[in-house]
């Protein structure tokens, strides 16, 4: 009632059993190992009259199709230039598969530098430029196709916004001015032009960290103009003057609203403005004028912090930069000597343009000559611990150097 083995080797029929179907006739049953994978169970029916059922071919079991991974199936990169890469693998068991790589649609910033192609396992190695675009986060993708026609798998990479830590303002004799967008190692990353505006002059720069913007124009007449930009880039000016003989040289707001306008004359003077919320001058200040035998001094920048001190910068004709630092009365409390500095031929010399006090305690200074610009980074005690050069860029002038915070 078992069945019988009748054969033992592999791929062979094995152990075949006879039952009754109950009208006169018997099915047989037996285990076969004919595809030599596993095991299969078989049967064939005898009729009364002796027919029987054809056993149909056995069914071949196909091997497990291939199944390509990518890992990971997104890579994170920073807005600088850089590279990435992405493993590919088969996790089919039996199966091998060739496939090739490409960057997809929208992906111009994305380049495959190797592993474009492989068979079952390989690294595929990106390339990426700098986010330099006005997208905050941009998305390329890879898409992997198996060469069999199995399918697809893709991977992305994610690029942050190279956002500017700093603007550098540059200014045209014929009235034009470049904004520069800085990274934070100093490099230009982009630009904005304005005019050119005859007769007009940009004095100063300022991007909050909001994406607003001020920016102070001055008029051959002593008119004075601060345009306010929006996130979006529009605007509006508040108009100062004529006031002749006078030049306003710097602008700035301060964390709380209000602003501070300085204002130089040709024969020395300065005058510090105090600005309320509206724009409005609510005091005024006066300083000067400085001059003696070695030359005029003259104010090129001021700036107020939070804490109600301030700093003021003078430069001499000779070359001098006095840097004060003042009380919240206004009153000048000590000050620094730099200078003169310049050219390596002893020709031209190098004039302070502006001057500004990081959160940390250290500090920036510009400087400028002859279609050259110096950036100078000074320790919290007021010495320089590095610079960076600009230029030449004939007919140009580095106005204003800034921190976006």
């Amino acid at each position: 009632p078992n069945g019988v083995p009748i054969c033992t080797a592999d791929e062979d029929q094995q152990t075949p059993q006879i039952t009754s179907d109950g009208s006169g006739g018997a099915i047989i049953t037996w285990q076969d190992y004919r595809n030599g994978n596993d095991w299969d169970i078989y049967a064939q029916r005898i009729y009364d009259n002796g027919t029987f059922t054809p056993t149909p071919p056995p069914t071949p079991t196909p091997p497990p199709p291939p199944e390509l991974l990518v890992s990971p199936f997104n890579q994170d990169v920073t807005s600088d230039t850089g590279t990435t890469s992405f493993d590919v693998s088969n996790a089919g068991v039996v199966s091998t598969v060739s496939w090739t790589a490409s960057v997809g649609e929208g992906g111009e910033w994305l380049t495959i530098t190797s592993g474009e192609s492989g068979t079952d396992s390989g690294t595929i190695t990106c390339s990426y430029s700098a986010n330099t675009s006005k997208i905050a986060i941009r998305n390329a993708y890879i898409r992997i196709v198996a060469g069999d026609g199995s399918g697809s798998v893709y991977a992305s990479v994610t690029q942050s916004q190279l956002f500017a830590r700093s603007t550098f303002l540059w200014t045209n004799i014929d009235g034009t001015a470049s904004v520069w967008a800085m990274d934070n190692k100093g490099n230009q990353i982009g630009s904005v032009t304005y005019g050119p505006s005859t007769g007009w002059t940009a004095r100063g720069f300022k991007q909050n960290g909001d994406g607003t913007a001020n920016m102070l124009w001055d008029n051959i007449d002593g008119t004075a103009s601060v345009r306010i930009m929006d996130d979006v880039g529009d605007e509006f000016s508040m108009n100062y003057g004529p006031y002749a003989s006078w030049t306003a040289v710097s602008y700035h707001r301060n964390s709380n609203g209000t602003a501070n306008m300085l204002w130089v004359r040709n024969d020395g003077y300065a005058s510090v403005w105090n600005m309320d919320l509206s724009g409005n001058v609510s005091g005024k200040i006066h300083y000067g004028p400085y001059t003696d035998s070695t030359g005029t001094w003259t104010a090129t920048d001021y700036r107020r912090y939070s804490d109600g001190s301030a700093h003021m910068l003078w430069v001499r004709t000779d070359g001098y930069t006095s840097l004060w630092n003042m009380d919240t009365s206004g009153n000048m409390t000590s000050y620094m000597l730099y200078g003169p500095f310049t050219d390596e031929t002893g020709t031209y010399l190098w004039y302070a343009k502006n001057y500004f006090r990081n959160s940390d305690g250290t500090a920036n200074m510009l400087w400028s000559r002859n279609g050259y610009a110096s950036v100078w980074t000074l320790d919290s005690n007021g010495n320089m611990t590095s610079q960076i050069h600009y230029g030449p860029y004939p007919g140009w002038t580095p106005q204003n150097f800034e921190k976006i915070n």
